[in-house]
């Protein structure tokens, strides 16, 4: 099966713990490769594994985007850049923003793209944004602990199930055509002389 060409991820409790990164201060300070601790000393991480997963999905050239209701783009980049990871989006597809529900960061991060919802694969912890992206045809995987390597294969499975049906049924409404030297009603005659 054909690997997804884009996945969109979340980021408050997603792809970090924080409920809300714009209640976080700069400057961030680098724990360990998956913690950060901000001004306050408040503690944000990512899971241990999410690094791994953004490499391993960017290694199969699929690309990178955020969709995100955070209110504060340039505090989340930041976060994003003192764990590493910023450079790993594409730029044009980090769509971070107040708003009411994901369908227009993800309406605008497939115009920005030109990638298919059917070709797109999205985490987020909140099941009316999973809804909203299963709605739109994009493989959508709710997350509750971050992201380790399993909602990877979870996606990519789901991904490759929907792949599969939808190919199914795209040939089997296929109908072959006649020839140009046959046409129907000779067929239905040849059909019930057959009979």
């Amino acid at each position: 099966s054909r690997l997804p060409k884009l996945c969109v991820v979340d980021l408050d409790r997603t792809v970090w713990s924080s409920h809300n990164a714009a209640s976080t201060q700069p400057p961030y300070r680098l724990i360990t490769k998956c913690e950060v601790k901000d001004a306050h000393g408040e503690t944000i991480r990512m899971h241990a594994d999410t690094l791994q997963v953004m490499k391993a999905l960017k290694g199969a050239k699929c690309r990178l985007g955020i969709a995100s209701l955070n209110n504060n783009h340039e505090r989340c980049c930041q976060l994003l850049a003192a764990l590493g990871i910023l450079s790993l989006f594409d730029a044009p597809l980090i769509k971070i923003r107040a708003g009411h529900g994901k369908k227009d960061h993800l309406s605008e991060i497939q115009a920005c793209s030109g990638v298919a919802y059917r070709d797109m694969i999205f985490f987020d912890d909140l099941k009316a944004n999973v809804n909203t992206a299963s709605r739109l045809g994009i493989t959508a995987v709710q997350v509750s602990a971050l992201l380790p390597v399993q909602m990877l294969e979870r996606a990519l499975n789901e991904h490759a199930a929907a792949q599969r049906s939808r190919d199914f049924f795209d040939s089997w409404l296929v109908r072959p055509r006649l020839s140009p030297a046959e046409p129907s009603h000779s067929r239905k005659r040849s059909n019930r002389s057959e009979e």
